[in-house]
């Protein structure tokens, strides 16, 4: 599988499950419990990451922000934005034909898997 996925999540029982989950399927996978954790992973290892999981809700951070700063530093990087309340994309992202989506809470690991098999394939 291309690219590693990072998981960005403040719900530290929800990202270990996702880690593992995704692990399971075969991905190579970083978990953080915030925004700055993932942008100093994506400054670190530049170009290795295929998609980034976003909760829209994280700590320290707001999710649009992080998401901003993620496609400056990775331009090609999928994202999948989560959360449990209606997601509101950020506009510039999606105007500038960015790889970016939305997943509703709760979301069955398959449904997870799918979007992260979409996005990896659209970059091929």
């Amino acid at each position: 599988m291309p690219g590693k996925v990072l998981v960005v999540d403040d719900d530290p029982p929800l990202l270990r499950t996702m880690g593992v989950f995704l692990a399971r399927r075969g991905y190579e996978v970083v978990t953080c419990g915030n925004g700055n954790e993932a942008l100093a992973r994506l400054k670190a290892d530049p170009g290795v990451y295929a998609v980034m999981i976003v909760d829209m809700t994280i700590i320290g951070m707001p999710a649009e922000e992080l998401v901003e700063k993620a496609f400056q530093l990775e331009r090609d990087v999928g994202v999948i934005v989560t959360s449990g309340y209606p997601v509101k994309l950020p506009f510039s992202a999606m105007a500038s034909g960015r790889h970016i989506t939305a997943l509703q809470k709760p979301f069955t690991p398959d449904a997870l898997a799918q979007l992260i098999e979409q996005m990896i394939s659209s970059r091929l």
